[in-house]
């Protein structure tokens, strides 16, 4: 960005800094491929495997719009447009490849994609090419940009996509470019799209648009054509998202409609209890001590700078805020929630190393900066990173392919899983069986009898289950074994390290067959 006193900038020197900041880039895309090989891994192994099991049964049963998983007790509920998993599917299919390497696939080229619009969205903002070099290195060096961009995950194309209609109102409204009719829709289309898919990743965006349109046009700002189009746009898909879940979900509880789990309650905000694991995760996971330290320079230089795009720079800061603030609970528990807020603060991360450059007469100089700032970012990148990817599940890995060995595709599971939270789809997607995850606590005839009657008796895509198989946990079949044997319905037929196998002896109770 032009910071006072400004400085012309040769395109020989624009290049080689634009050519330093891509050589980080290259590395961390490296970085991220390495997992490309993986089975699923790292933090929230529990999402990442529902998205896993979309993709495994969006190819199975070729429905578009169902979040299919293997784990009954928890409703294929639509809860994510499926624009990811098509791309994925759609993709693994052409090539014959598997899925989740597949997704990995595609969330590192949608980082790509967000490393290049970064030049477009900062140039329309009236960014130097050393500040547009510094945001592409901050922005795929940190931590959640390495894991997450490298996850089957459906958040990263929410947030490229978002980008994109940022980027055209920017160029609109700040830049002053004409706009045309094909410009027009394909940012009403990522709007959609960005909106459509995850409605939190937009709220960023949105906030920065209405805030920026306001203070600039004043009750005009609604006739305002691009603030219009993304405006119409997050509408038409917050109602087409409402619509859908409500023709998706008829008949089923759905555990987001109530608003109090997403956006607690008004106690929360005013705790500041609340905010410390939101601030961990900014720290360690989202900007890493480098650009920690950096944020509050950079947003002094910015209100310092005579830059023609300081104004909507504040109003997606003011966004990044927000966001947090509104959905507390969800950033509480989920990292990834996190997303959204990379680009704006890196950002202004970033500035004070263009402010550097503005001053460096030396071409060498100034690359050389920004290769240094690329180092210093990838050191403080490392422990955050180590901490997203530490969650290995071999334990579960292991369990999944010793089921897997011992039933048929056309089995029904039941898998025993320690303790009362039943919800963690991994166990049963690393078996790839249908079945249901059930607490020690509800091993009995009575339980088992409601699971058979509810998801056993119902015919799987036209077929019924084969069988039925009871899986216990090495850690629990001690415990467990005699009670097993003492429901009289079930018999052993396999032993290993992973755990025990029982098989159903007859018909299920409490169903039909």
């Amino acid at each position: 960005m032009c910071y006072p006193p400004e400085r012309g900038e040769s395109k020989s020197e624009a290049i080689v800094t634009r050519l330093s900041a891509w050589v980080a880039v290259v590395v961390a895309v490296v970085v991220m491929a390495r997992s490309v090989p993986r089975p699923v891994y790292g933090e929230h192994v529990f999402r990442q495997c529902h998205v896993a099991a979309n993709l495994d049964k969006l190819v199975a049963t070729g429905a578009p719009f169902r979040h299919g998983t293997y784990n009954l007790d928890m409703p294929g509920l639509f809860y994510d447009f499926p624009a990811y998993q098509w791309v994925v599917v759609g993709a693994a299919q052409l090539v014959g490849a598997d899925p989740v390497a597949t997704g990995r696939v595609v969330n590192i080229a949608l980082a790509l994609l967000a490393v290049a619009l970064i030049g477009p969205l900062l140039a329309a903002l009236g960014a130097s090419a050393a500040h547009v070099a510094a945001a592409r290195v901050a922005f795929a060096t940190t931590p959640i940009v390495l894991f997450y961009f490298a996850a089957p995950m459906v958040d990263p194309l929410a947030v490229v996509a978002s980008i994109v209609a940022l980027t055209w109102y920017a160029r609109v409204e700040v830049a002053r470019q004409p706009w045309s009719a094909v410009g027009a829709v394909a940012a009403f289309g990522a709007a959609v799209l960005g909106a459509l898919i995850k409605p939190p990743v937009f709220v960023p965006i949105a906030v920065a648009i209405l805030v920026h349109a306001v203070a600039t046009h004043r009750l005009r700002a609604v006739a305002r054509p691009a603030a219009l189009v993304v405006g119409v746009a997050v509408v038409v898909a917050l109602l087409g998202h409402r619509a859908l879940g409500a023709w998706l979900n008829a008949g089923v509880a759905m555990p987001n409609d109530d608003l109090s789990v997403v956006l607690g309650s008004a106690f929360d905000r005013f705790d500041p209890a609340t905010y410390a694991p939101i601030a961990i995760g900014l720290r360690d996971c989202l900007l890493g001590a480098l650009n920690l330290a950096l944020l509050l320079p950079g947003v002094i230089v910015v209100a310092a700078s005579r830059i023609r795009g300081r104004a909507l720079l504040f109003a997606w800061g003011l966004g990044a805020v927000v966001y947090p603030v509104l959905f507390v609970p969800m950033h509480r528990l989920h990292t990834y929630y996190h997303l959204p807020l990379v680009l704006p603060l890196v950002v202004f991360a970033a500035a004070p190393i263009a402010w550097a450059a503005q001053r460096i007469r030396q071409r060498a100089v100034r690359a050389g900066l920004v290769v240094a700032y690329a180092a210093g970012c990838a050191l403080a990148a490392q422990p955050g990173y180590d901490r997203l990817a530490t969650d290995d599940p071999v334990g579960r890995i292991e369990a999944g392919g010793f089921v897997a060995d011992h039933t048929s595709p056309d089995d029904f599971v039941v898998f025993v899983v320690p303790g009362r939270q039943t919800f963690d789809p991994s166990h049963l997607y690393f078996a790839a069986r249908d079945g249901f995850n059930l607490s020690p606590v509800y091993l009995d005839l009575p339980s088992l009898q409601q699971v058979f009657a509810t998801c056993v008796a119902q015919p799987r895509r036209g077929r019924p289950y084969r069988d039925v198989a009871l899986f216990v946990p090495a850690s629990l079949v001690d415990s467990l074994a005699p009670r097993v044997a003492s429901l009289g319905v079930f018999r052993p037929v396999a032993s290993g390290a992973a755990g025990r196998l029982w098989r159903l002896v007859g018909a299920p109770p409490g169903s039909d067959r």
